[in-house]
């Protein structure tokens, strides 16, 4: 059996505290992490920390991007009148035109304010605006 270099430890009676055994062990353990980490392990690290950068900016960028649409959404556009509305000449509210794009035929809610002589405009189901050129 190897001779330990490590002590018996003593309190001030001479009572054995930590056998050699015992010292060693808290002694190793106390140099587990005194080790410099590896250049790989560095670089590793780096790389993680700047693609968690990344992709928290993006998220962030992605939320107000959302708040943005969400603030726009809610903002009540102002009332336009046409000419006609401002007479007392009214339109039938929620009056209904349609029109054929490819093999379908899509429709949407007249809006009388934005007619000009050469164009009808409509509000789609999904909020979009519809210019509808006018038969001659």
């Amino acid at each position: 059996m190897k001779e330990s270099s490590y002590q018996h430890i003593k309190d001030k009676d001479g009572k054995v505290i930590l056998t050699s055994e015992q010292a060693r062990n808290v002694d190793e353990d106390h140099h587990e992490f005194d080790h410099k980490p590896a250049k790989s392990e560095i670089e590793k690290a780096k790389f993680i920390n700047t693609k968690m950068k990344k992709l928290r900016k993006k998220s962030q960028q992605i939320k107000a991007v959302a708040d943005l649409n969400k603030a726009i959404n809610s903002a009540k556009a102002p009332s336009r009148k046409s000419a006609l509305n401002m007479l007392g000449v009214t339109t039938p509210l929620n009056q209904k035109v349609s029109w054929k794009y490819g093999k379908g035929t899509y429709s949407g809610d007249l809006i009388p304010s934005m007619e000009t002589s050469t164009h009808r405009y409509a509000r789609t189901h999904n909020g979009k605006i519809k210019s509808l050129p006018k038969n001659k």
